[in-house]
Formats: C-alpha cells, structure tokens, sequence
C-alpha cells in the first residue's frame, strides 16, 4: 500500500471537515471494530492502516467488542484501546461467521438463496446486538465524546460505524475488504455502475462480459436480491439511529453517502475496467509480506 495515497486522503478529509490541524501535531483517529462478528482479517487490514497512520504522528484509538478486543493490533500499531461488552463470545461469532460464509460461496442458483436468508439474518441479528450494546453504554459514549477525534475509519459491512460517527459528528471513512459490499456499493457516492458490465456479486464469476441470461441474474442480484436484504439489514439500525435521535431526517442509506473517503483493499490492474470516484482509494497488499529473495542457482 502506498501510505501516501491514504495520509494525503486522510489529511484531505480534516482539511475538508474544517479541522485546520498541523500535520506535525497529527490527527486524533478512531478505528472502530463495531461489527461483532470477529473477522479476522479485517483486524489485520486495519491494523496495518493504524500502524501506517501511527508512523507519520497521527494519535489512533481502537473501538472494539469484547469478543474480539484488539485482535491483530500489535502494541506499536495504536496508541489506546476502548473495548465494551457485548453479549456473545468469540466461539460463538466464529461459529455463525463460518456458516455464513460457507452458504454464501455454496450458491449455484436462485433457487440457493433460501437457504442465505436465513443465516443471512441471523448474521445481521448478531450484528445489530453488537451495535446496540454500544450505544447502551453511556460511559462508553461520553468518553468517545470527550477524545474530540477527528475521523472514524470503519468497515461499512454494518451501518454502525457511519452511525456513531454521525452520532459524534465527525467524518467518516469507509474500508473495504473487496471492492465492495452488497450493504454498501458504488450507488451511495453516486459511482456509476451499469448492469451491463459491472457484475453485483461478490462471490460468483461474472466478468464485464456477461451473456444476457448472466446480465439478467445480474439485474436480479442487484435490484430484487440486495434490496430486500438492505431492508432487512437496516430495520434495527433504524430503530438505534431513533433512539438516540441521530440525523433522524436522513436515512441510513444516506447517512453511509456521506462517506468522505472509501478505502478498498483491492488491486485495481487484477480487475477490470469499472466506473470509479475520486472518494474511492484503492489500498490493495495490505497483508501483503515482503517476497522472498530468489536462490542464486
């Protein structure tokens, strides 16, 4: 990854925001974990941003669930840690995160998705519990209030980071694990995607040159599939941004669209040519190791 890229997007960001900070001072970062379910390699991914973020004299506090804690967070990569319960173990997210991937990659027709929903919104059921043992802790909340941060960087999968960052009225910046989840897409910052050539899901091998009955699943995917699983995924998000009376004029979709910067842990050269935005930064090879020299023969 090419610091760089994210240290002048970060600084972009608070430059944007109204926040006239030195950059010899740095920023006050918030890396929120909010998402119970204990995937461990997006800790790695954003444990690799922070360190990035620590070496150039930005200040970086880990948000996370008790489940996972700073899993993947070595010493050196973060400066504090705010760690809140929430009612399950990481025996039991790590269970429901493996049958849940496990039916995802299994799908080979329409006709598969009955057996996605479900686990689909257990999953979610797990998730939203996570968010809202957060914002049940108003110990936690006033301390989140009290370090003034600058900017959240989350992982979109769930709404509950854009929710607190709104909540503390800070920006928020959006990592990706792939280009994208189908919760989150290229249509909430306004990115083009035609169904003619931008294959919706992830986890099947539609290229930009669909047939017509793959360009059909595609429309299908995107329009029937997604939206039934985003009113789904936002019903108890809706419920907490009521609650605690955040932007209650804007919706969730909304509230995700003021994403200052998208980071997608992808290498844009191994795909092909989709509509992009200057919001979107790839940041592929994060966990990358440095290769092996070759033997001299």
């Amino acid at each position: 990854m090419t610091w760089s890229v994210l240290h002048f997007g970060l600084m972009t960001v608070i430059l944007h925001c109204g926040v006239l900070i030195r950059c010899s001072s740095g920023a006050n970062i918030l890396i929120s974990l909010t998402n119970a379910m204990s995937t461990k390699s997006h800790s790695y991914s954003l444990a690799r941003i922070a360190e990035g973020l620590i070496e150039r004299g930005h200040y970086v506090t880990v948000l996370a669930a008790s489940n996972k804690g700073t899993m993947g967070f070595r010493k050196s990569s973060h400066n504090d840690s705010i760690i809140y319960p929430i009612p399950y173990t990481r025996e039991e997210t790590d269970a429901l995160q493996d049958s849940f991937t496990r039916v995802s990659f299994r799908k080979q027709s329409i006709l598969d998705y009955a057996e996605v929903l479900p686990v689909a919104q257990e999953f979610f059921g797990v998730v939203a519990a996570g968010c809202k043992s957060l914002f049940a802790q108003p110990s936690h909340l006033q301390r989140l209030r009290n370090r003034s941060f600058h900017a959240i960087i989350g992982i979109p999968f769930c709404p509950c980071d854009a929710l607190l960052a709104e909540y503390l009225n800070i920006s928020f910046i959006a990592f990706t694990a792939t280009f994208r989840y189908e919760t989150f897409n290229e249509e909430l910052l306004g990115i083009p995607t035609p169904n003619a050539y931008v294959p919706f899901p992830l986890y099947e091998a539609l290229t930009d040159e669909m047939t017509f009955l793959q360009r059909l699943y595609n429309l299908f995917y995107r329009f029937a599939f997604v939206k039934y699983l985003t009113y789904v995924w936002s019903k108890p998000f809706v419920a907490l941004q009521m609650e605690h009376n955040i932007s209650t004029k804007l919706t969730i979709r909304e509230i995700l669209g003021k994403t200052q910067l998208w980071l997608a842990h992808t290498n844009f050269a191994l795909d092909f040519p989709r509509p992009t935005a200057p919001a979107w930064v790839p940041v592929g090879g994060l966990l990358a190791k440095p290769p092996d020299p070759l033997q001299q023969v």
